[in-house]
């Protein structure tokens, strides 16, 4: 089957062309598109292939048919026609079995010819040990190549006429079983078959109209008697015919497109006393004189059918070479396996692309993690120093209240420095150094007693000096390490709580401390 699903077979005599543009329906079913039958003019001549193609191409436009896919088809008159019986063959091999057998029968050159087939019989094993064979000339093919070339269209296949009536039938149901006689009439001959549902075109044969009556005579009553001689002569011709009462025609069926098709069926039927029909196109009632189209349906019909089932003459069947079939194997092979190593490099490098996407993702959100745990053990540094800091430092507010509780009256003392420091070691908490300068040296004593006492003081007592003159002669230095959380151990009776009992009762008295 081809791509397009849009073509024209074009069928043409001396006197008129007729155009079938159609398309495979989904259902399967051939639908028509376009029916044109035009007379040719008396000036163009349908051996020119320049000036016919010219005609067609003008034809073809003024009908608004949009495909340049063409088809065409030869006529019963220019091809050569023979049953073959083959030795049981495979089908890559009939080929050269049928151009064998048709060599010894060609009226023409075998090399001069273009032979296609169609098979008609295979035997229990499958083997083909039938065909239905046709030859035309070369130079004809050719021909028909030029002149779709001079209409401006591309040409897909060149059919068998007479296969395609017999296509157009079978599909239309008109054949059942036994034989029948086919005719399809025009001015200028007819062509004569004899079809079966079962063996396809058993006989086919054209017959040109003579001109040996007078020409005075009415030309359709000219016309009928002569198409009724040229069946008869064919059905007596044909031995086999006559053979037994099975192997008479049982019905005919008559196409063509002089108009007379109802008073040529009727003649022959009663001459020959037969029943029979005239063709009309299946579900296509709105195509006037549809049965000048046969030819074209029955190869718009094939065009859709297995290669094996239509004749093509542009591309004929040909015989398979074993050692090309392998070699086309083992490319086949190769191509597949290159083909799915292309497929798996390529999955492989779009799974690889994705996986580096996801690692760059993931590296750049570590880059992000990575300066967001940097701020974060900055901030848990700093929050360790707070935490630190919250344990370690001293509330000297609390310290110095503390110590000023236990400090005797300005009476007895003053205090004219106080050092503070923090302990750097971890050993005590903090370190307070005062200096001041008492009434005697015994109240020194008694204030580092008490302070040592508390049991949250190590007094170190330093160098005191005696100054004579003074109302506070004896000058002190005392060093007090804090070891105690703040307010623990602070005495609340004994001599301590008497001096703060004074300290409280006298602050104003500690204006010449300096802290």
């Amino acid at each position: 089957m081809l791509f397009n699903n849009n073509h024209i077979a074009v069928d043409w005599d001396k006197n008129d062309i007729r155009i079938l543009n159609f398309r495979k329906e989904g259902s399967g079913k051939v639908k028509v598109l376009h029916a044109v039958q035009t007379e040719i003019p008396s000036e163009i001549s349908t051996d020119n292939a320049d000036q016919f193609g010219e005609f067609l191409s003008r034809t073809i436009r003024s009908h608004d048919i949009s495909t340049t896919s063409v088809i065409f088809m030869v006529g019963r008159e220019r091809a050569f026609l023979h049953q073959l019986a083959i030795p049981a063959s495979p089908e890559g091999e009939v080929a050269n079995l049928v151009r064998f057998q048709l060599a010894q029968e060609l009226p023409f050159a075998i090399e001069e010819s273009t032979i296609d087939y169609i098979v008609t019989a295979h035997n229990d094993a499958g083997a083909v040990i039938g065909v239905l064979a046709a030859a035309v000339q070369t130079e004809y093919i050719d021909f028909l190549r030029h002149l779709a070339r001079s209409a401006g269209l591309t040409l897909k296949r060149v059919g068998l006429r007479s296969y395609g009536n017999f296509m157009a039938v079978k599909t239309a149901d008109y054949l059942d079983g036994g034989l029948y006689l086919f005719a399809d009439l025009g001015l200028s001959g007819l062509e004569i078959d004899i079809l079966s549902k079962e063996g396809g075109l058993v006989y086919s044969r054209s017959a040109g109209l003579s001109d040996e009556k007078v020409l005075a005579t009415p030309l359709k009553q000219v016309f009928l008697e002569q198409a009724i001689l040229q069946v008869k002569r064919t059905l007596h011709a044909q031995a086999y015919l006559a053979g037994t009462p099975d192997s008479r025609p049982r019905s005919i069926i008559v196409s063509g497109c002089t108009g007379w098709e109802r008073e040529f069926l009727d003649a022959i039927c009663n001459e020959l006393n037969l029943s029979g029909k005239v063709f009309e196109l299946p579900n296509n009632a709105s195509v006037e004189n549809s049965s000048a189209f046969i030819a074209g349906y029955g190869i718009a019909c094939a065009q859709y059918r297995p290669r094996q089932e239509h004749f093509d003459f542009l591309v004929p069947k040909k015989a398979i070479d074993p050692q090309a079939v392998r070699t086309r194997q083992i490319r086949l092979a190769v191509a597949v396996v290159a083909a799915i190593m292309i497929l798996a490099a390529i999955l492989t490098h779009s799974k690889v692309s994705e996986k580096e996407k996801e690692l760059k993702q993931l590296n750049a959100r570590s880059r992000e993690m990575d300066k967001e745990l940097v701020a974060f053990r900055k901030f848990v540094h700093q929050t360790g120093k707070v935490n630190e800091w919250g344990t370690r430092k001293v509330n000297w507010l609390d310290e110095i209240k503390s110590l000023t509780q236990l400090l005797p009256g300005t009476e007895k003392m003053y205090v004219k420095h106080m050092f503070l420091t923090e302990s750097p070691s971890g050993e005590y908490r903090a370190e307070i150094t005062l200096e001041g300068q008492a009434k005697s040296r015994q109240i020194i004593d008694q204030l580092a007693k008490t302070l040592s006492d508390t049991g949250r003081y190590e007094v170190v007592p330093g160098p005191q000096i005696t100054l004579q003159g003074d109302d506070y002669p004896e000058n002190f230095k005392l060093n007090l390490k804090v070891s105690k959380a703040d307010g623990e151990g602070t005495p609340t009776t004994g001599p301590a709580s008497e001096l703060s009992k004074d300290q409280k009762t006298t602050p104003s008295k500690m204006n010449k401390s300096e802290v």
